[in-house]
């Protein structure tokens, strides 16, 4: 009967400690999951900033051609007010 009880013991024990390990186990699951899904979203963030860096520069490179033409367009008018006065 005492070696029975032994046994017994160490069953309870070895299924506690296989309860801990399960839990353990299913924590670091829900973890790597959830780095799987923080590493997915910062490959959506990052291809997100590289579309909008693309899109300022493009933006950039077209406001500085309004400037151009905003500049030109400001010295003609300059011109032709000149040359209505010298009209008048």
């Amino acid at each position: 009967m005492h070696l029975l009880n032994k046994y017994t013991e160490v069953i309870i024990h070895i299924r506690n400690e296989n309860d801990k390990l399960k839990n353990e186990n299913e924590s670091l699951l829900a973890k790597l999951k959830s780095s799987d899904d923080l590493r997915d979203q910062n490959e959506i963030m990052t291809t997100k900033i590289k579309e909008l860096k693309l899109s300022l520069k493009e933006l950039k490179d077209k406001h500085g051609k309004l400037e151009n033409v905003h500049d030109e367009l400001i010295t003609r008018h300059r011109a032709l007010k000149e040359e209505f006065t010298t009209l008048k």
